[in-house]
This record gives C-alpha cells, sequence and structure tokens, in this order.
C-alpha cells in the first residue's frame, strides 16, 4: 500500500502469495524463507524511516533490527545498503532532513553487525572450498552471461516466459525509477547490487540463493500494471491491460501445476515407517 493505491496492488500480492517457490521454502526449516521475510520488514522500515511520524518506541524497534537482521538474514544486506543508500541520496542530493539521526544510527547499526559478521565468517564457510564449488555457477563470467543467469533464475521464480517477463520487469523498474525516483532507486538498488556482488564473486545469483528478492521482483513487475493502470490512452490501456491478464495467466498456470503435486526430496517419515516395519532385534542401525 505504500507504493500502490489502486487495483495494481492486487498483481504483486497475487504474484507473492501463489508463488509455488515461495510455499515450498516456507513448509521446510531452512533459512530462505526467513530471508523473504526480513526483505519485506526491511523494506517497511526503509520507507518509515523516511516518514516524520516515527515514535520513539518505534525508534527503538528499527535500531533493534538493523542490528539483529545481518544475524538472521544474510541477504538482509542487499536491503540494508539500499536503505542506508536511498537515505545517503535524499540528504544530499534532495535535501531532505528528516529523521537524521534515526537514519545515521540505523546505518551504523546494521554496518558494525556486517563487520562482526564478516570477522566471524571469514573463519568459518568463506574458506569452505565446497561452498565456493557450489556458488560458482551463480557468478557472472564469460560462460554465465547476466542474461542466462537471469533466465535461469527467472524460471526458477516461476517467471517462465523469460523475455517477456524481463520485458515487464525492466518497463516496471523504468516506470518506479521515473515515476517513484528516490523511492524507486531505493527498491531497485539491492538488485542491482546482487548482480555487482555476482560479477566480484561476493554472492552468487542462483535460484533459492536469491528467492529474498521475489518480493523486490513482484513489486517491480506491479509497478508496470501500474502505470497501465493510470494511462490517459485507451488503447494502450487496453492492450496494457491484456499483456497484464497475459503475464497473469502463464505465472498462475505454471504455480498451479507446481503446487498440484508435492515436492518430495528426502521424506524422513518413509525412512522411519521402513526402520519400524523392517528392523530386527540384531540389527545396528547407521
Amino acid at each position: 500500500k505504500l507504493f500502490y493505491k489502486n487495483i495494481s496492488l492486487i498483481i504483486p500480492l497475487s504474484l507473492f502469495c501463489f508463488s509455488s517457490q515461495l510455499i515450498y521454502y516456507s513448509s521446510e526449516a531452512k533459512q530462505y524463507s526467513s530471508d523473504v521475510l526480513f526483505t519485506i520488514l526491511l523494506i517497511f522500515v526503509g520507507l518509515k524511516l523516511q516518514n516524520d511520524n516515527l515514535k520513539k518506541k518505534d525508534k527503538y524497534l528499527i535500531l533493534l533490527l538493523s542490528i539483529l537482521s545481518v544475524f538472521f538474514s544474510i541477504t538482509a544486506f542487499f536491503t540494508l545498503f539500499a536503505i542506508t543508500a536511498y537515505f545517503l541520496i535524499r540528504y544530499f542530493l534532495l535535501n531532505s532532513r528528516i529523521n537524521v539521526k534515526e537514519n545515521i544510527l540505523f546505518s551504523l547499526g546494521w554496518i558494525c553487525s556486517f563487520i562482526v559478521y564478516v570477522i566471524y565468517s571469514s573463519r568459518t564457510h568463506l574458506n569452505n572450498t565446497y561452498l565456493h564449488k557450489f556458488w560458482n555457477s551463480g557468478y557472472l563470467s564469460e560462460q554465465n552471461t547476466i542474461l542466462k543467469l537471469l533466465e535461469d533464475n527467472f524460471k526458477y521464480i516461476g517467471l517462465v516466459d523469460f523475455k517477456f517477463d524481463l520485458s515487464i520487469f525492466i518497463i516496471g523498474a523504468i516506470c518506479l525509477l521515473v515515476y517513484k525516483k528516490d523511492k524507486g532507486l531505493f527498491l531497485i538498488t539491492p538488485i542491482v547490487l546482487l548482480l555487482i556482488c555476482s560479477w566480484l564473486k561476493l554472492y552468487p545469483v542462483s535460484q533459492r540463493l536469491i528467492l529474498f528478492s521475489l518480493p523486490i521482483i513482484f513489486l517491480t513487475i506491479g509497478e508496470f500494471i501500474n502505470f497501465i493502470s493510470l494511462s490517459k490512452i485507451k488503447l494502450f490501456k487496453v492492450w496494457g491491460y491484456a499483456l497484464s491478464l497475459l503475464f497473469i495467466y502463464s505465472i498462475l498456470l505454471h504455480d498451479v501445476v507446481d503446487l498440484s503435486s508435492i515436492m518430495e526430496k528426502e521424506n524422513i517419515k518413509q525412512c522411519l515407517s521402513y526402520i519400524k516395519n523392517h528392523k530386527r532385534p540384531d540389527d545396528i542401525l547407521f
């Protein structure tokens, strides 16, 4: 609702609610769904920080979230960076002096937490050769071009008609930057930063590892729908709605097919059931 005031809100909300990958990972005890949660929380907090009606209690909660978010979700870095960049642009370029103290404390909080996290991680998984090999397929390179990586990941999150869906995403991103300006920049920054980190081989653009960015991608696509709905040219509006319906149909069709069968990979219940029915008293279980 902070981004859209009309029916356009339904589109990103529907994409989010019916995403088969988000539904799947919400059922697993994995960190990827909490990555998504922190992206949403931080987008909300980032926008609230720019409003001049923060209560004292809210200020403390926001500072606490800033400090803790990195430890709960490493992908929070992308959104945290965007919040700080958003504040700096508003302060230096747009001469906005809203919540300066709170924004500075918020930025210092997450930066200090991130430094502590990096120092700790450098002794553990940052030196893990297996993880580096695993992540290698998600780094930008001559073989892994930006289009190839985007196509693989778009299909993974349910945007199956790559060229068509990418066009809608790009138009949505342009509309955000043109019509919502600094707010649009705030939303696009995490995606740009993600691609830069992939190019620098710091973070891979690889399927479930970018699940955190789905709320941002869906909100950006929503801006395309918003742009169409506000158009005053009737023919353009009709054409845009037709495209939008085609897009929604292809996405929901993919998700319905995905959700119509249970994705079982390693179900412990089957294993336990087999042991219960077949284990003999003299068996040793490994």
